[in-house]
């Protein structure tokens, strides 16, 4: 088999690598966000209790705010941490499909492997952008109501931004696949190192 050949047959391989990793990754990522609930428990019961503390107290509306602000951060970090964990699973797997590629162009070519392609990309955190938390309570007798609206408000705001951080991810492994191709099809064109001029430029 050709250099060329077997160059493009790893890469159809690096491309069936990325479907199977994408569907893992989608798949896993619908199974947290069905089972979200999991991580409400303690932030839930948190809130529930400085809410109640605080009416007691007579403290000031933004303390409350507070209160909701910190129960939906708190939920947020560990949907994240998962999250995260997949995502970089899925760069990971593309990582080492692209590995025999990179070796296989390296090989007989004067650009090194760590040349040939940019850093594989980063994923980024699970941010809460647009979380319209409820009307803080007033009375002791609201607390329980504030929270389930609390709770709902969150769920919400957390499963959207897991999903649009799921797109931005798959959206650059798809790009990444393209800069791949961009790579392979430019060392093939360069000639052999064997063949190449060499650099007499002071």
């Amino acid at each position: 088999m050709s250099q060329s050949s077997q160059i493009r047959t790893l890469f159809a391989s690096l491309r069936g690598a990325e479907r199977t990793a994408r569907a893992r990754l989608i798949a896993g990522c619908a199974d947290d966000v069905a089972k979200i609930d999991r991580f409400f428990e303690r932030p839930l019961a948190v809130a529930r209790r400085d809410a109640h503390d605080a009416i007691a107290a007579n403290l000031l509306r933004e303390s409350l705010e507070r209160i909701g602000a910190t129960c939906a951060d708190k939920v947020r970090a560990n949907v994240g941490l998962r999250a995260r964990a997949r995502f970089r699973t899925y760069t990971n797997e593309l990582a080492e499909a692209e590995a025999p590629i990179l070796d296989a162009i390296a090989a007989n070519r004067l650009v090194t492997a760590k040349r040939l392609l940019p850093r594989m990309f980063t994923v980024g955190r699970i941010a809460i952008d647009g979380l319209r938390a409820p009307d803080p309570p007033e009375l002791l007798s609201e607390i329980d109501d504030w929270v389930e609206e609390l709770y709902a408000c969150i769920r919400n705001e957390v499963s959207a931004s897991v999903n649009a951080a799921l797109d931005r991810v798959l959206a650059h492994g798809f790009d990444r696949l393209a800069i791949v191709k961009m790579r392979i099809e430019l060392a093939l064109c360069e000639p052999p190192f064997h063949l190449k001029e060499p650099n007499t430029r002071r």
